[in-house]
């Protein structure tokens, strides 16, 4: 058994101060190239937990639509797009979540959210400097709400309610 000492020590115990991200190493010791790998292994989600979102309808309320799955293509759709001068703020719904968030390329300082038709103020989420075009809020529940942003000294601007059909509406 050989005892390795200097650099090698030094990338194993680097190694393992990040297993949680996993870790390979390569280290030439005696002229014999020595790998090691250290990987966490990861669970694999079932069919039905990939599918499901994490929260439905008042549950969503302020939480993040992508981390809960709520934002995934052929679930999601822009309910309402109104421009405000330089500013489009849009109304996403998703399906199976049963909520709506807003998304904005409003500038940083802004707050953007969703507004129900009593007032009530959901998912609101101040725009910072990230690099990033748009930015989207957190959850507001169900379908019948609005998009709004304001920038910082102004009056606040919103789409408008997004109506919600329903079969009795939709037949006359």
């Amino acid at each position: 058994m050989k005892t390795y000492r200097g650099l090698f020590a030094l990338l194993s115990l680097t190694c393992l101060a990040v297993i949680p991200l996993g870790c390979t190493q390569v280290a030439s010791v005696d002229d014999t190239e020595i790998n090691q790998s250290q990987e966490q292994p990861k669970a694999e989600l079932s069919s039905s937990e990939k599918e499901s979102p994490r929260c439905k309808g008042k549950a969503c309320i302020d939480l993040d639509p992508v981390y809960y799955g709520c934002h995934k293509y052929g679930d999601r759709n822009i309910q309402i797009v109104q421009q405000f001068q330089d500013v489009e703020i849009q109304l996403w719904y998703s399906i199976k979540c049963q909520a709506s968030w807003a998304y904005s390329n409003a500038p940083i300082s802004s707050v953007i959210y969703t507004e129900d038709a009593q007032g009530q103020k959901y998912g609101q989420y101040t725009i910072t400097r990230d690099g990033y075009y748009g930015h989207y809020g957190n959850m507001g529940p169900g379908k019948k709400l609005k998009a709004c942003f304001k920038m910082p000294n102004q009056e606040p601007k919103c789409t408008k309610l997004n109506p919600v059909i329903t079969k009795s509406e939709n037949s006359t």
